[in-house]
């Protein structure tokens, strides 16, 4: 088939405008036997006066007997770099975003002005979609600098979980490279963060969601303009104008982008001056239910330096088209823009940030990482959304990439996954400073990092984090303690943290572990749980018929009696009751009733390698719901209990209280364990499923003279 006639035909499927020109850059993909995706570009020259620019197309086709199209999409100003691809059932293209070309611009031909390449994401087969998947290379491409061609797409090697993408890299102004980006689609994201604005979440693209809605963070890119004088009202003098893309969330809150490149234009009598805006057209804003993005314009005075605003467009199709006939006496009483182009001491422009592969928030400022560098937001202004600039940032060169970052005592912690560092300071004004306002990365001296953003958490004793070795505690006073040393077991069989939580009400802190990090891996899972209040560990495991085992994410609500809830690998979200001890499922409908157990550690009353007699061991509770009551011993350091004892209900329930004694067979020993499980009842009805509370255990115990007796054949 004639790739060519296909995309000129789209006027005849009602895709418009139609293409004035052949296309370019032309890609196709299969999907299936039958289907294909096609992206394609071409040049295409406005109404006087002309501005040349830049459209590109998506068309989803089926081959049947002819081909037909079955989904297109368009945006203006995006470039092909790459070839197209499939990947997690989504079409998507390396692009950049090209500048227009008019009669009055400064330069000779289309190209990649504001160096940055996006990944595009392009939809489904029946979906028109047109949105940015991935900040690739933000502001420093070195792509399409030059001139603006029909060269060649770029390769792409897309595998199973993991596309690898070439990327042009401007290392100065002298110097370019390539490099190399690796985009997942099922890797684990690290916990988003509550800001001013909305819950932020990391990743290819980082995202807010502001209540209502899910959109990307900032604006990708600033608008492409350029400026001309047309015959007609009159506006005669020397203006220059920049324009930005707008929004406001549903929080109210304004997002701004970057202000475009300035253009100035002198007009003549008896004309005025006439400014062309490229649209952005690759946005999740798309189909938010509070209205869509607008182009707003800014000129200063005939001869003037402040910009004043002049007006905004939205819901137009390729470019915005302004007609200024605002004299400069109406202008002076417009709002003026956030910042202003050219004048020393202006605000820093409002530019998105990388890829960032984990956030937290320090100092009113949201910060991320982006490989070795931390990128951190202004400080919230009510009003006005979180917003990133390319001055924001400040690298951490010792070591390997970040792995996390944290606040506590008003410091910065960033981690690495064999060390820790931390930075002081507040940061900088909205104009970006002096340099000086954060402190250089001092390093902390310790042979730990982290290496999971998700396990980090802040407590009221310092920031738990998981190392190489285990769950860790950094101190408030700086000093790293291997906090999780009694679990240790428990994180070799569940290397992997996807969650953690504190509940400040209860001063626990829960640790969801995963054997594997696919959710569907039949691995099994726990929630380690460390209390505060008495410095003690417990676990939780994840009933297979209750929740996939792996545990993806956790919160701690605040209301309806919920205390902790967390969301399972197969979606389920599980919340925890205080006012009942079963675990129930809604679909299947199901319920499960845990056993509770409490295990001692090695009691070694006589001192290590001492010689005790321990003669009986008591069990105080409190009955709250019928249940078993089971009591194990285990004598010198053996994994096995050698002597138990279950009470049933029907025994328990005679009792006047819950106090139990179990006389010891085995009454000489260097050590001995004990195990108390509350288990489900022997007789009797579950109402809440709580069992019973433990407030005590007795253990009657004389200490012998002399070290442990040891047999024969182990003494010489």
């Amino acid at each position: 088939m004639n790739v060519t006639t296909l995309i000129q035909s789209r006027a005849a499927v009602a895709i418009t405008p139609a293409y004035q020109n052949a296309p370019e850059r032309i890609g196709v993909v299969s999907r299936t036997a039958t289907t294909f995706a096609v992206v394609a570009t071409e040049k295409e020259t406005t109404s006087a006066p002309a501005v040349d620019l830049v459209i590109s197309l998506k068309a989803e086709c089926t081959l049947g007997v002819s081909v037909t199209v079955d989904a297109t999409t368009y945006g203006a100003g995006w470039v092909p770099i790459s070839k197209p691809y499939v990947f997690a059932g989504r079409l998507m293209c390396q692009a950049a975003y090209v500048c227009m070309l008019g009669a009055n611009d400064p330069y000779s031909f289309i190209s990649n002005r504001q160096r940055t390449e996006v990944v595009l994401d392009l939809g489904s087969v029946t979906e028109a979609y047109f949105s940015v998947a991935a900040n690739m290379n933000m502001r420093l491409s070195s792509w399409a600098n030059t001139a603006y061609g029909p060269y060649s797409l770029g390769s792409v090697a897309v595998l199973d979980n993991a596309v690898y993408l070439p990327t042009y890299l401007l290392k100065n102004a002298a110097t370019q490279a390539v490099g190399l980006v690796k985009m997942t689609a099922d890797g684990p994201l690290a916990t988003p963060q509550t800001h001013s604005d909305g819950v932020h979440i990391p990743g290819s693209t980082p995202y807010v969601f502001d209540g209502a809605w899910l959109i990307e963070d900032g604006w990708a890119v600033a608008p492409e303009i350029s400026a001309d004088s047309k015959a007609g009202a009159a506006l005669v003098g020397a203006y220059a104008y920049c324009a930005i893309f707008e929004r406001t969330d549903s929080m109210g809150n304004i997002v701004w982008s970057a202000t475009s490149e300035v253009k100035t234009v002198t007009v003549a009598p008896g004309n005025h001056p006439f400014v062309t805006v490229q649209a952005y057209d690759a946005s999740a804003q798309g189909g938010a239910p509070y209205g869509t993005y607008r182009v707003a314009l800014y000129r200063t005075k005939d001869t003037g330096t402040v910009f004043y605003r002049v007006g905004s467009q939205e819901s137009f199709t390729g470019v915005a088209m302004f007609d200024d006939t605002l004299s400069d006496t109406i202008l002076e009483t417009m709002p003026v823009l956030y910042r202003q182009p050219g004048t020393i001491g202006t605000s820093q422009p409002r530019q998105a940030p990388p890829a960032l592969t984990c956030e937290t928030i320090h100092g009113d400022r949201l910060f991320g990482a982006n490989g070795k560098t931390v990128w951190y937001s202004a400080v919230a202004v009510e009003g006005e959304s979180t917003w990133f600039s390319d001055a924001f940032q400040f690298p951490v060169e010792r070591g390997g990439d970040i792995t996390g970052l944290s606040s506590l005592d008003g410091r910065l912690y960033v981690f690495k996954s064999d060390r820790i560092f931390y930075i002081d300071g507040q940061g900088p004004p909205e104009n970006g400073g002096n340099g000086t306002e954060f402190s250089s990365p001092i390093e902390i001296p310790t042979s730990v990092g982290c290496i999971d953003a998700r396990s980090i958490v802040q407590t009221q004793a310092g920031i738990m984090f998981q190392s190489t070795r285990g769950i860790e505690l950094l101190t408030r006073k700086q000093e790293v303690m291997w906090i999780g040393e009694g679990v240790d077991d428990l994180v070799t069989s569940f290397p992997v943290c996807t969650s953690v939580v504190l509940d400040e009400a209860t001063s626990r802190v829960m640790f969801t572990m995963a054997a594997y990090e696919s959710p569907s891996a039949l691995g099994g899972g726990c929630i380690l749980v460390y209390d505060f209040t008495v410095s003690m560990w417990s676990v939780t495991t994840l009933d297979s018929t209750v929740a996939l085992n792996v545990a993806t994410s956790a919160i701690v609500p605040t209301s309806d009696g919920l205390v902790y809830a967390l969301l399972a690998g197969n979606g389920t979200v599980l919340n925890e009751n205080q006012n009942e001890g079963i675990d129930r499922t809604l679909s299947p409908i199901s319920q499960v009733l845990p056993v509770a157990s409490i295990e001692t550690p090695w009691i070694k009353m006589a001192g290590l390698g001492g010689y005790q007699r321990t003669r009986r061991v008591q069990v105080q509770g409190e009955r709250l719901d019928p249940h078993d009551l089971i009591v194990s011993v285990a004598y010198d350091f053996s994994p096995t209990y050698t002597q138990t004892r279950r009470w049933t209900w029907t025994e328990l329930v005679s009792f006047a209280a819950e106090d139990v004694e179990m006389h010891l067979k085995t009454q000489k020993c260097q050590a001995l364990r004990i195990k108390i499980e509350d288990a489900p009842p022997t007789g009797g009805t579950v109402s809440t499923g709580k069992g019973c509370t433990l407030f005590g255990l007795t253990i009657e115990w004389g200490a012998k003279q002399g070290t442990n007796k040891l047999p024969a054949r182990q003494r010489s």
